[in-house]
């Protein structure tokens, strides 16, 4: 028969207690005392509902913890879970698995770590991985130094390595593929071999598989992405249907976001190259940038709305906010500036640089503006070019003029084939045509004549020497500050008689001459100023000769009767009549004097 014996304190020799209850406390030992427990004893809770509670701290000195199952060997290991980290051999170190199977088949790998049920499950011999949540890191069996943290993180991971998988499911298909790094749910979910890609992002590269070097953060960021290599995604969606596109840079919510097997693209700013399917090599930056582009290639635009609804131009580019902005199937465009030809949409092969620069051009095609509001209001015209502030400003669908100039043409509307070189040049033409106009204010006043040449400042725009304005087929050199002309050789000009007609005497011989009276004089300064300008000069007065040319003259040009000119080269054939009747004069009296010596 057995027998109890009732104590409330148990003391040694020396009247130290060893175990001491007081209350429901049971005190074993005293501070500073080693307690031994023997291989195999059992603490056992005979409660159903009350666990064993330890107050206070438990030290652990070079053995290993285990709740629920069988001790592990090794050293320094902590396992709590049934059967976790059970296969540890003696080789085995610094682990720690927490979880129902956690570690379980872990013999000789080194500081892992396992929190969750079957978390590293199959791992044997790898080190230094971690792996949190059920199932992360499951069918690792020799892969090294990953992280997975979430549920199913790196679930199929054999032996790739330096893998970092944070976010429920992520890297879950991986196997052999290393230095992939998973953050957010689903991320890299699909991936298997695919190496060095960055996914930061609920579903970012989700359906990758054998994708390699991509970077994608944000929601669904590269989310149909399977084998494009060297891609970067950065916003929610972007490039988020791309499947075997490479080389794409995509940053900012929803840009290239249908873009499916195109390369090359780089895409900054919101939807930008939102529409894009397989167009390759552009680039857009800024706010919907070639939004709508979808298969056009080579284009780049740069600036908020630039190139926006281009579809299938190729080979433009826009550098500016809004820019090429209503462009769709032209190719071949340069603009750079704000708006600056933003309203084009079928025109190629045009050039405008500057604030507004042919910002109307709808279909106009190998047109060039540079500067300021050049070619502004032009719509359809073509083969233009305009360099300076408001050159050509007005000009609608006037086509082949060239002007180079602060407001060098900057009334043409539909004037054509003009050429002006100056500021102010032709500043108020419209509509003349084949026009040559050189120097500051050169022909300024002409509006529709047509077919003149001015060279000089402000040629053609004064009324002391000519002033142009509807009058057409006119030359004018210089301007009347001009003291000479000077050329190496005599001016050659056509008078071939088949080209004559109306053809008349010249009325006018000696009798004209003999009322002419040469002067010698020089200009003046201006009317209102008596001062000479340049040289001495010979010459006669237009006034003279028009009184004796009467009406219809030819000699004196008096279309503007204020401002009477005269063509000397008119006087040579009155001149020649005079010579002729002196010469008629001279055989007769020398007839007569013979006749009298005869006698």
């Amino acid at each position: 028969m057995s027998s109890i014996i009732k104590v409330d304190t148990i003391q040694d020799q020396a009247g130290n207690n060893i175990i001491n209850e007081s209350g429901n406390t049971i005190t074993i030992g005293a501070s500073g005392d080693t307690i031994t427990i023997p291989s195999g004893a059992t603490f056992t809770n005979s409660g159903t509902t009350s666990a064993i509670t330890i107050s206070g701290a438990l030290a652990v000195d070079g053995g290993t913890i285990k709740l629920d199952g069988n001790y592990p060997t090794g050293t320094d290991n902590v396992a709590l879970g049934n059967t976790a980290l059970d296969s540890v051999e003696s080789g085995g170190i610094n682990n720690v698995a927490i979880g129902d199977n956690a570690g379980t088949a872990i013999t000789t790998g080194d500081n892992n770590v396992a929190v969750g049920k079957d978390a590293l499950l199959s791992n044997t011999t790898a080190s230094n991985n971690t792996a949190v949540g059920q199932q992360a890191l499951l069918t690792t069996t020799t892969g090294c130094e990953n992280v997975a943290v979430g549920r199913q993180a790196l679930r199929l991971n054999s032996t790739g390595d330096n893998n970092v998988a944070i976010g429920i499911y992520s890297l879950e298909a991986n196997t052999t593929a290393d230095n992939n790094t998973a953050v957010g749910a689903c991320t890299l979910l699909a991936n298997t071999t695919g190496t060095q890609n960055v996914a930061v992002g609920t579903l970012a590269l989700d359906a990758n598989t054998i994708g390699c070097r991509g970077v994608a953060i944000g929601y669904n960021a590269m989310g149909a992405n399977t084998d494009g290599n060297f891609n970067t995604a950065v916003g929610r969606s972007a490039l988020a249907t791309n499947t075997t596109g490479d080389n794409n840079v995509s940053v900012g919510y929803s840009s290239l976001q249908n873009s499916t097997t195109s390369s090359g693209n780089s895409s900054v700013g919101m939807e930008s190259m939102f529409l894009n399917t397989t167009g390759a090599n552009n680039t857009a930056i800024g706010l919907c940038s070639l939004r709508a582009n979808t298969t056009a290639s080579d284009n780049t635009a740069v600036g908020k709305n630039a190139l926006l609804v281009n579809t299938t131009g190729t080979l433009n580019n826009a550098v500016g906010s809004g820019s090429l902005m209503a462009n769709t199937t032209g190719s071949n465009n340069v603009a750079m500036g704000n708006d600056a030809l933003r309203f084009n949409t079928t025109g190629c092969e045009t050039t405008a640089v500057g604030y507004h620069a042919l910002k109307t051009q709808t279909t106009g095609c190998g047109n060039v503006a540079v500067g300021i509001n050049s070619l502004l209001d032009l719509t359809t015209g073509e083969f233009n070019v305009a360099i300076g502030r408001q050159a050509g400003e007005n000009i609608t669908t006037g086509h082949r003029n060239t002007y180079l100039g602060l407001n060098a043409g900057g009334s043409t509307t539909t004037g054509c084939c003009n050429v002006a070189i100056g500021q102010n040049v032709f500043y108020l033409h419209t509509t003349g045509i084949h026009n040559v106009a050189v120097g500051t204010g050169a022909g300024e006043n002409i509006t529709t004549g047509s077919n003149n040449v001015v060279i000089g400042k402000v040629s053609g725009s004064e009324a002391a020497l000519c002033n142009i304005t509807t009058g057409s087929n006119n030359v004018v050199i210089g301007n009347n500050s001009t003291t000479n002309a000077l050329i190496k050789v005599d001016w050659t000009v056509t008078s071939d008689l088949r080209d004559k007609t109306e053809i008349e005497d010249v009325p006018h011989g000696l009798d004209f001459v003999n009322q002419l009276t040469p002067i010698k004089y020089n200009f003046k300064k201006s009317r209102e100023n008596d001062t000479p300008n340049g040289t001495k000069k010979y010459g006669f007065s237009a006034q003279e000769i028009l009184a004796l040319e009467g009406d219809n003259p030819v000699i004196i040009n008096n279309n503007d009767t204020d401002n009477l000119k005269l063509t000397n080269a008119h006087l040579v054939p009155v001149l020649v009549n005079a010579i002729k009747e002196l010469s008629e004069e001279n055989k007769d009296l020398k007839s007569r004097i013979e006749a009298l010596e005869s006698n």
